[in-house]
């Protein structure tokens, strides 16, 4: 909790061109990363606007022993009892996420004549 404190008073000392999360399954999706590490993220916004927008990144397969995999075990136990939260025990990797490019894909209304 501490750590986590650290990061939301003093977002000035995180990377803001990379994000992380944990790889649940290590199927089809866990294999095409360790193919290629090109990926794209696809992020949604609220209704009524639903900005959205597309990250290009590169990613990283963390393992287990690096302190990395053991930050992001840290902040996701702090939602473990949120109403979205999935239950599983272990992650076999992280996946750390080096954004090269964000795009905004948000819908561009045109302007009626």
């Amino acid at each position: 909790m501490e750590a986590a404190n650290i990061f939301y008073n003093k977002p000035e000392i995180m990377d803001g061109y990379a994000l992380g999360g944990l790889e649940i399954f290590e199927s089809k999706s866990f294999e095409n990363i360790q193919n290629n590490p090109r990926v794209s993220l696809f992020f949604v916004g609220n209704s009524p606007s639903y900005k959205s927008y597309q990250l290009n990144c590169i990613a990283e397969i963390i393992s287990p022993d690096h302190p990395f995999y053991h930050f992001i075990m840290n902040m996701r136990s702090l939602f473990e009892e949120a109403r979205f939260h999935f239950q599983q025990p272990v992650y076999p990797f992280a996946i750390r996420y080096h954004i090269v490019q964000i795009l905004d894909k948000s819908l561009k209304v045109r302007p009626t004549k």
